[in-house]
């Protein structure tokens, strides 16, 4: 059994006009108290029509992250996201949202994590897995994600923050 190395975060839009035609959500994930670099590192997820005017999905969130005390790899982060609602041939977007995260998995040492990873891209060569295929399929930038116009649950807590910067172009997608 392959170690999980993502955490696991559920989101759900609301259609809140029937003329919703799509939602993207768009999300970067930082250290605590940090802005997220929505131009480099911000990943984006369509999310599905599950029921009627409900869509869901599920994000693929990194254990950790650098950013720690020190450099240290730290499960405490935060989730940054917003949605791009496409509404009757327009595009608007949905504040900004912003939530901790903590994973439960601990702190480590920049050294201990980068042998974690060498173990783990290790194990997926010894099982005949190339590096490019499945021993990265669960990173959080192949992964589907999704997201919600409310908190989310669980291990979460809704903070206040900024919009991200307007993106240069409107139109449909």
């Amino acid at each position: 059994m392959r170690p999980v190395n993502y955490h696991r975060v559920e989101k759900v839009f609301f259609d809140y006009s029937e003329q919703i035609e799509g939602v993207n959500i768009h999300y970067a994930c930082t250290p605590l108290g940090e802005s997220p670099d929505w131009v480099g590192e911000r990943a984006t997820r369509y999310l599905p029509l599950v029921e009627p005017r409900l869509r869901r999905k599920e994000l693929k969130l990194p254990i950790r992250i650098r950013g720690g005390i020190g450099g240290e790899f730290t499960d405490r982060y935060l989730l940054h996201y917003y949605f791009e609602i496409f509404l009757d041939g327009d595009r608007r977007y949905s504040p900004l949202y912003t939530e901790e995260v903590v994973t439960g998995v601990g702190v480590v040492a920049v050294a201990d994590e980068l042998e974690s990873t060498a173990s783990i891209s290790a194990v997926a060569v010894s099982q005949g897995r190339a590096a490019e295929g499945d021993a990265t399929s669960d990173s959080p930038e192949s992964a589907d994600a999704n997201d919600t116009n409310k908190a989310a649950s669980g291990n979460t807590a809704l903070i206040p923050a900024t919009r991200p910067p307007a993106p240069a172009s409107k139109g449909k997608p």
